[in-house]
């Protein structure tokens, strides 16, 4: 199973089921009323076109249902690039897992690929956690290929309150903060490679289990 979607499209779904899209919307603001109608009446269109919905948008097609049936469940875990002023805020591309799946050994990913297009697909937990340990060592390792100013941002929601968690990872360093604390801290404190994997590891343990695999791609 792959589907892609636009911005507009996911939103149009979400209005369509109903429920909250916990994963990422690069080119809408999510906060907007006036910008979610307006990307909700554009993906419906959208949908029609390609078949993925119905004329009358009461419908969705079999492929589609099932994959927002798990993206609308919750997510496990965000990962995204982001400035270093506003380390929570996304720019472009992203990974997020999401954490309903029927099946034990597979979960949903949505990668808002830098065209902003969002691939969606069912892979292993293994395949998911590489794919986002792979981009964790990126960012620690070698930073943005494209501006020193970028970090990397990894978030859990809080199962309960308190319990989530912020990773932001910038060459050579690792900030953790809880969902509650100071988003804005400087990011200046040396991290180790050895603190670096142990955080690492904590946090995708927590998020989704599992051991490393083949990688599904990066961001």
């Amino acid at each position: 199973m792959s589907i892609l979607l636009t911005d507009d499209d996911v939103v149009g779904i979400a209005v369509h089921v109903r429920a909250r899209w916990e994963g990422l919307l690069p080119t809408v603001t999510p906060n907007s009323v006036t910008a979610l109608v307006d990307a909700a009446a554009r993906g419906h269109r959208s949908l029609v076109a390609r078949g993925l919905a119905s004329a009358d948008g009461r419908t969705l097609s079999v492929e589609l249902r099932a994959a927002i049936a798990a993206a609308t469940g919750g997510a496990a875990i965000s990962v995204f690039a982001a400035s270093r002023e506003d380390p929570i805020v996304p720019i472009g591309t992203g990974i997020t897992v999401f954490s309903a799946n029927d099946n034990a050994d597979g979960v949903v990913v949505d990668i808002v690929t830098p065209t902003l297009i969002h691939e969606i697909s069912e892979v292993s937990v293994g395949q998911a956690r590489s794919a986002l340990t792979n981009l964790a060592r990126q960012a620690y390792h070698n930073g943005s290929s494209t501006s020193s100013d970028r970090v990397l941002t990894m978030v859990t929601p809080p199962a309960q309150p308190g319990a989530g968690r912020v990773l932001i990872v910038s060459p050579r360093s690792v900030v953790e903060l809880s969902v509650n604390g100071d988003l804005h801290a400087v990011i200046d404190s040396p991290t180790s490679v050895e603190e670096f994997d142990s955080t690492l590891d904590a946090l995708l343990q927590r998020a989704i289990g599992g051991v490393e695999a083949t990688a599904v791609g990066s961001a």
